[in-house]
């Protein structure tokens, strides 16, 4: 099992370094739509977030009740 702990951390790691931050300057959505695209996005970006201090936490000997 902690081998395939691991492997998930890195892999996980690995797409988090080149995704967590952006380059750019965010700007003020101009319609509703652009709006629910940023929404999503930030969504994706929380849920990427948490599951990085997961794997991470797991990798490191906690368990998760």
């Amino acid at each position: 099992m902690p081998i395939l702990s691991r492997l998930i951390f890195y892999a996980v790691h690995l797409s988090a370094r080149h995704g967590l931050r952006e380059t750019t300057a965010p700007q003020q959505p101009a319609s509703p739509q652009e709006n629910f695209q940023q929404k999503e996005k930030a969504r994706r970006t929380g849920t990427r977030g948490e599951t990085y201090a997961y794997w991470y936490l797991r990798r490191h000997g906690y368990i998760f009740v």
